[in-house]
């Protein structure tokens, strides 16, 4: 047997944020960049701020997680996909974000959220407003055309196949978050986050 928590500690010369200091955006900077965005921003930042959503996890949200009141934000296992603490989510539905959902959304069916490009009508993805179930079958058969595929490989594969369906990524929000933190001199420590 050996004891866990007798491991040797480790020194760091880090030095921990107060957690009751100043945080990095007040909430008169949040006003502000709600207060600046244009339509698809505020689709984007509104349930980051209402809900305190990662901003990754947008664009693994599908219509069909919109159940009566109920935003659900899940662990897709079936297309390698899982949230941070790894369980599902869900929140109650602000009535102001269903205007918003419904004038960025091109399609009934498939993401929730989708890139500026599908947004805008600019991009027309070949899986565009295909359900979870649809994108995770197109998914394991990509796999199985491969013949057993490494972690590397798979994340590869369901990444083209979200891609094709034009889920919004993480490195779309960071995008349109510096558009407006570089016009509203937001802090250098600012992120989406």
């Amino acid at each position: 047997f050996r004891n866990p928590f007798a491991a040797r500690k480790r020194g760091t010369r880090q030095i921990a944020i107060d957690p009751l200091s100043e945080p990095d955006i007040t909430i008169p900077m949040a006003t502000s960049l709600i207060e600046v965005c244009d339509p698809f921003q505020l689709s984007i930042f509104a349930p980051l701020l209402f809900y305190g959503l990662r901003p990754s996890e947008l664009g693994w949200i599908f219509h069909e997680n919109i159940e009566a009141e109920w935003l659900r934000v899940p662990c897709r296992a079936d297309l390698d996909y899982f949230t941070k603490g790894r369980r599902d989510k869900s929140f109650p539905i602000v009535d102001c974000l269903r205007p918003l959902w419904d004038a960025c959304s091109r399609s009934e069916t498939g993401l929730l959220y989708v890139n500026r490009g599908v947004a805008e009508g600019r991009s027309n993805p070949d899986f565009l407003g295909w359900s979870a179930a649809q994108l995770a079958a197109k998914f394991r058969r990509r796999c199985v055309a491969i013949k057993e595929p490494d972690a590397h490989q798979r994340r590869r594969i369901r990444d083209q196949v979200m891609k094709e369906s034009g889920q919004l990524k993480y490195d779309h929000g960071e995008a349109e978050f510096k558009k407006l933190s570089s016009r509203m001199d937001l802090p250098v420590e600012a992120n989406p986050k």
